[in-house]
């Protein structure tokens, strides 16, 4: 069964644009550069205007690792709040009661190429005749993005996790076809193919130099390990849809609950939000 999506909704999305960026730019602040690179942060991101095509393998229960996720966990959180399209509930066949309980996953096969691309910027260092003798700005894009794995989205609670399980060439693809709640301890490269576009030095003054490999290698690598490392299993992202007042209402409700003779009980929440 192949789904479509309003991809033009998500693109022109300015709070997701800019989740993207303040998520990249915090796992590039532990990368370790090489001593000819410094300061390296994201600045743009685009969604481009060209969907993935998405077809679902496999509707069933959410993996018990979302439901018990804890801090340090697996999880990137990525906040959407109250600015995300509402659905339309008419056409939910569980109650309200029952999605908060259990939820629903989808087991999906993602194949991308797009037109996303993803700015980087980084001072290249010359230290010759000293350290640092020479900084020159250095600025990269990174477009015609590959990707073709399988993947779980699963909704609980209104939140929402996203996880590749694994490359569609994998052996371990049809394994997790027949049984979606086997290990999936394998990692994965996520990224196909990608393609660096790069400047170095500042065009007022001449000094461009392009297609320098030995830099465009480097942050090719660390791009395809950070997204790796964040998104593939048991690594995901967490989306969290709830507005604010629906996080107080939750925290009042797990402070104390009423039991039938008067007392009170704690409630625990083992879901939280996290970051990887």
């Amino acid at each position: 069964m192949s789904i479509d999506i309003k991809w033009e909704n998500l693109a022109d999305d300015t709070q997701i644009v800019d989740s993207v960026v303040d998520a990249l730019n915090s796992q590039l602040e532990s990368v370790q550069l090489p001593d000819y690179l410094q300061n390296v942060r994201a600045t743009r991101f685009s969604l481009g205007h060209i969907p993935p095509n998405i077809t679902i393998r496999h509707i069933g229960d959410p993996f018990p690792e979302f439901s018990s996720d804890e801090p340090g966990v697996g999880s990137r959180r990525v906040d959407q709040g109250s600015n995300t399209s509402e659905v339309d509930t008419n056409d939910v066949h569980i109650t309200e009661e029952d999605e908060r309980t259990k939820g629903i996953q989808f087991l999906v096969e993602l194949e991308y190429k797009g037109d996303m691309w993803i700015e980087l910027q980084v001072d290249l260092l010359l230290n010759y005749p000293s350290p640092g003798f020479i900084k020159l700005p250095v600025k990269l894009k990174i477009v015609d993005l590959g990707i073709h794995s399988l993947a779980v989205i699963a909704h609980l609670d209104h939140q929402v996790y996203i996880s590749f399980l694994c490359d569609v060439n994998d052996d371990e693809f049809d394994d997790i076809l027949k049984n979606p709640t086997a290990s999936r301890g394998k990692r994965i490269d996520i990224i196909r193919s990608m393609h660096i576009e790069s400047e170095i030095g500042d065009d007022l003054d001449g000094s461009v130099l392009r297609n320098v490999g030995k830099v465009e290698k480097f942050l090719v690598e660390m791009m395809r390990g950070l997204l790796r490392d964040e998104l593939g299993w048991p690594g995901w992202i967490h989306l969290d849809f709830r507005d604010d007042d629906d996080d107080d209402d939750e925290d009042q409700e797990q402070e104390a609950a009423p039991t039938q003779d008067g007392q009170h009980e704690d409630l625990h929440d083992d879901a939280s939000d996290t970051t990887r």
